[in-house]
């Protein structure tokens, strides 16, 4: 890593759903990781498609827990749902930066297929390629083991931070 730069670290969708979504079991470790990183000499960066992914994820999740409950869903309770769905891309927005996407990127994840057969892995793993990310943090164990880049869990990645002060 260049030190004149600060340590780049791009978070899968995964775990901006644990940090975004209450009930999940890594919840804990992601906020723990997010506010290291934004109180640290890090640059946090999400992908374009994570952002989509957890709006879409968010207001699945929130519909369900109000059906677990048995709300009915009228269109308050679904401008309610879709306001807290904008209001967790609009916290992502404001803690990391968006790492773009070009064809280069959808090129490069074609690429990938033969190691990971996975669409939404490979794209991850070209935006942190391009991005220059340090580090690609996943809780998918699949993504780690077979990911170029290096790829670490968030409760790994803490670690790594704690190390370097």
């Amino acid at each position: 890593m260049d030190d004149a730069r600060k340590m780049r670290v791009l978070l899968d969708t995964n775990v901006w759903l644990d940090y975004l979504l209450l009930g999940r079991s890594g919840r804990d470790i992601a906020e723990e990781l997010i506010r290291r990183c934004s109180c640290g000499d890090v640059l946090l960066l999400y992908a374009l498609h994570a952002i989509q992914d957890v709006f879409f994820q968010a207001g699945v999740t929130y519909k369900r827990m109000l059906c677990a409950d048995g709300v009915e869903i009228d269109d308050a309770w679904g401008r309610a749902i879709s306001d807290q769905a904008w209001e967790c891309a609009r916290t992502m927005n404001e803690v990391a930066t968006l790492a773009g996407m070009d064809q280069g990127d959808l090129w490069l994840a074609f690429k990938y297929r033969e190691l990971h057969p996975d669409l939404e892995d490979d794209l991850v793993i070209a935006v942190a390629q391009r991005a220059e990310a340090d580090y690609l943090v996943t809780s998918d164990c699949k993504l780690i083991a077979r990911s170029p880049v290096a790829a670490l869990t968030p409760r790994d990645m803490l670690t790594v931070l704690k190390a370097l002060g």
